[in-house]
């Protein structure tokens, strides 16, 4: 790719104009195109999935990705101070009917989907809970963008406990994929980035 920019981190020293890579070592072509970091993680292992839905443009819409959608609003009220579940199903329901009653048919099992909304809320309460610091003062859909590495990405919430980010990434699979841990990895670089940002700036 002729004229094309390059960033390389990560890189020891030998001499004055010489490095070596080393296991660290990661480069990263046009930084200043900046890719989202949901789709480097999903391209993990192999990009051809990826390269298709770009082609045929923003992916289907399905029950469960909308579940994923409520069950993540309802996240952000619980960090909001919101102790009840189900007042909080009810509260947040409304505002997808009309995607959920697009994408289901006769098949659909209401009581079910209600069932796994309710479980997730209720682990991701139970979670809160046991972390309270996460309801001071969190910072929720948090966007992060890095001309430095070529990346951007909107992290679910972060908080602040001392000197320590914590970052949580909501998923409401059966399973975790390795793809979920990539896309983690990522945010670190991002907040790690910014972080750096902010010091050479002088910020606190």
């Amino acid at each position: 790719w002729v004229h094309a920019s390059i960033a390389v981190y990560n890189i020891v020293p030998v001499s004055d104009r010489t490095f070596e890579d080393c296991r660290d070592t990661f480069f990263v072509l046009e930084p200043l195109r900046q890719v989202n970091a949901t789709s480097v993680a999903r391209a993990l292992n192999c990009p051809k999935p990826l390269v298709d839905q770009a082609r045929r443009g923003r992916g289907d819409v399905t029950v469960h990705t909308l579940r994923g959608l409520l069950v993540h609003s309802m996240f952000d009220r619980i960090l909001e101070g919101e102790d009840d579940i189900s007042a909080c199903f009810k509260a947040t329901l409304p505002g997808y009917l009309v995607q959920i009653a697009a994408v289901t048919d006769s098949d659909f099992d209401e009581d079910e989907f209600r069932a796994e909304v309710l479980r997730h809320a209720a682990a991701l309460k139970e979670f809160v809970d046991l972390n309270p610091h996460m309801r001071e003062d969190p910072q929720v859909e948090l966007r992060r963008y890095s001309a430095t590495l070529g990346l951007q990405g909107r992290i679910d919430t972060a908080s602040k406990t001392g000197d320590r980010l914590d970052v949580v990434e909501l998923k409401t699979g059966k399973r975790l994929r390795e793809e979920d841990h990539a896309q983690l990895f990522i945010y670190r670089l991002l907040l790690s980035d910014w972080l750096r940002r902010r010091e050479h700036m002088g910020g606190e």
